[in-house]
């Protein structure tokens, strides 16, 4: 059995707020001190003491980030480091930064302009460039400065990289990037934990997200909060006495259309790895003979050949394999009008059609049966909403909104650091690496959240606990193998056979 911990993340305006409570209570000077405090007890939890010929490079901004850069490059060159801080703008530094910039002089940190320095392969970069306030896409220096943290990254590997606060070039409220951005190690983050660290192209920039909460009060954001990220506690497994299959209900699977039913078989296998008691799959009649994974017949699967009543059945996952076309199209309009509250999960093609109802359509289906989860990507989001895929990217947290709210369901926005929402509030998941980016992971996914849905979890913890051991599958997987090379049907030999509370 699991129970689920959420976590606040908060956006910029959230942080504002609190760092100005902050300030009304100490100088804004010692709260800086803190800051970089803590990002020292960072480098020095990894660097105890510096390496021989080892260099820490500090490149700054102008800002209160460089004040945080300047601070920790202060106590760095105390503690016997070499460190060499780079100013990438020429106009001096404002408020405390100015005042950090003076003591770190004085320590003996050596302060020049910007320049495409060397480094060495055990050396230690430190991004002080915007922090949360970053809003516009890097250009001049600053641009010059994160292409060369980057490529000095690529050609050498061993050379670590901290982010102060955000890395420069990710929003902090969303992860989208705005032109180039960091690459961080870790990314040492203040006050509280942001959205952007986790979900989109923030969370392959921030690396490893250290919180430095800098005595903020919490309390009152932890209220309001409306984005969290999530994880699972595993606690004792309950042992159910006189139960059968019939206990953990029956999944139907519709889809397979001509040449693509193996994204039926991935998802009708995974709802029953997930503990379903039964699974089925409707298919193109040419498959209704042939019903075969890889050449191995699929004994535990069962045949569905009549979808004019699916009345037997617990959950629908409508799309996978469901093609275009007219057999397509039909199959989705009969299942729609058959459903009798069972619960519905829309995937990959089946979205297709779902974007192509009318008003009236949409509204009676919502009304009559009504949807329980959709999966999309991108692409397939922004064809629900009716927008560019641009659009999409740009504010993830607030499209997967959106998506919940127009489909009154539960929605899941498919990628790094996915995004699951019932219309009010939205939860990144935290699980899963590039390995999920291969054909029929989808699949998987769709058939997981089915098998949940079946056993009774509701829409929510289905969407939550199947999107989160999707991704901590790929994770072992991973951790195992170190490649990239899964299968999506690899995913199967990882899964919890836990089931949450």
């Amino acid at each position: 059995m699991l129970t689920r911990q959420d976590f606040p993340l908060l956006t910029v305006t959230d942080i504002r707020r609190l760092e100005q409570a902050l300030f009304e209570i100490e100088e804004s000077y010692a709260v800086m001190q803190r800051a970089a405090l803590g990002l020292f007890e960072v480098i020095t939890g990894d660097f105890p003491q510096a390496l021989p010929g080892q260099t820490v490079h500090v490149v700054l901004g102008s800002g209160n980030n460089a004040g945080d850069g300047l601070e920790v490059a202060t106590l760095l060159k105390q503690a016997g480091f070499s460190v060499i801080a780079y100013c990438v703008f020429e106009q001096p530094f404002s408020g405390d930064a100015d005042e950090a910039y003076i003591i770190a002089k004085n320590t003996g940190v050596k302060i020049g302009s910007f320049f495409s320095f060397d480094c060495g392969d055990d050396d230690i970069i430190v991004e002080a460039l915007f922090g949360i306030g970053f809003d516009r896409p890097a250009k001049g220096l600053v641009k010059v400065a994160i292409e060369h943290v980057n490529l000095t990254k690529k050609q050498q590997p061993n050379v670590t990289v901290y982010a102060v606060d955000v890395p420069t070039g990710i929003v902090a409220d969303t992860g989208a990037r705005l032109g180039e951005c960091v690459m961080a190690d870790k990314t040492v983050t203040f006050i509280a934990d942001k959205i952007g660290l986790h979900t989109s192209d923030g969370k392959g920039a921030a690396g490893k997200v250290i919180v430095k909460d800098l005595g903020a009060d919490l309390c009152h954001a932890h209220r309001s909060a409306t984005h969290f990220y999530y994880t699972y506690r595993q606690r004792e497994v309950p042992q159910h006495g006189n139960r059968h299959k019939g206990n953990f209900g029956h999944t139907l699977v519709v889809g397979g259309n001509q040449g693509m039913f193996g994204a039926t078989a991935l998802a009708s296998v995974s709802a029953l790895k997930v503990g379903v008691g039964k699974a089925s799959v409707y298919s193109h009649p040419d498959y209704h003979s042939q019903f075969h994974w890889r050449g191995t017949p699929l004994y535990e699967v069962m045949r569905c050949l009549d979808i004019s009543n699916i009345a037997a059945y617990s959950a629908i996952v409508l799309g996978p394999g469901l093609g275009r076309n007219t057999w397509g199209i039909n199959t989705f309009d009969q299942v729609i009008e058959q459903l009798n509250k069972q619960r519905l999960l829309i995937d990959a093609d089946g979205l297709y059609h779902l974007s192509n109802l009318s008003t009236n359509e949409l509204d009676g289906l919502i009304e009559s049966s009504g949807i329980d989860v959709i999966t999309p990507h991108e692409a397939e989001a922004a064809r629900l909403l009716d927008c560019r895929i641009d659009a999409i990217r740009a504010d993830k947290p607030i499209a997967v909104r959106q998506l919940a709210q127009q489909y009154r369901c539960i929605a899941v926005l498919k990628g790094a650091g996915s995004l699951i929402s019932d219309g009010e509030a939205v939860w990144i998941n935290t699980t899963g690496n590039i390995n999920l980016a291969t054909a029929g992971t989808g699949d998987v996914l769709a058939g997981m959240i089915g098998g949940y849905l079946a056993q009774g979890l509701s829409p929510l913890e289905a969407a939550l606990y199947g999107v989160y051991q999707h991704g901590l599958a790929a994770d072992t997987y991973l951790a195992k193998y170190r490649q990239k090379s899964m299968r999506a049907s690899d995913l199967w030999q990882f899964f919890h056979k836990t089931a949450p509370s």
